[in-house]
């Protein structure tokens, strides 16, 4: 039985990191994620929305496809790290391969899937760990880079679905 907390949440996370930063070197968004069996990474992802022309390869979807035959006999017992909070797609998937545990680093206060974790019944049978927050300055700094206003938006200083104001000259 997989104890989530005898695991070193800030490795994973800087492992996740890695990806995302390879991510923003290619030019897509900076989201980073890692699958986790025991003390080892089984499964990596990054962002390739923009490289790929494909809105749906996120991160997390990304490490699971390259986890997938593993997660097969192993999904009990893995972690899944993001350096930001999944979205609801994301977190679905997660659910859907039953695996129970997600860290995270920025919460994302646009698309992240807190209620669903709390609110949906199916969903709250499956996750029973769901931790955010962990490197979330380093997870947020990579997003600013990229971005100062998707870094707004999962912020939440940025209403997502409306022009940003633009600053005078």
């Amino acid at each position: 039985m997989l104890d989530v907390e005898t695991l070193d949440h800030h490795l994973f996370m800087r492992q996740a990191l890695q990806d995302a930063e390879a991510a923003l070197r290619r030019g897509d968004l900076p989201i980073g994620a890692v699958v986790v069996h025991g003390n080892r990474v089984v499964g990596r992802g990054s962002s390739t929305r923009n490289t790929s022309r494909c809105h749906i390869t996120h991160a997390e979807l990304n490490a699971l496809l390259s986890s997938s035959e593993y997660l097969r006999e192993h999904h009990d017992d893995c972690v899944v790290y993001s350096t930001v909070e999944p979205c609801p797609m994301c977190l679905g998937a997660i659910v859907m391969w039953d695996i129970h545990h997600m860290v995270f680093g920025a919460f994302d206060y646009r698309a992240g899937a807190p209620h669903m974790v709390e609110r949906v019944p199916y969903v709250a049978h499956h996750i029973r760990t769901y931790l955010g927050g962990v490197l979330e300055n380093e997870c947020l700094g990579l997003i600013r880079q990229y971005s100062e206003v998707d870094a707004d938006i999962i912020q939440g200083k940025v209403h997502p679905f409306r022009t940003p104001p633009q600053l005078a000259p």
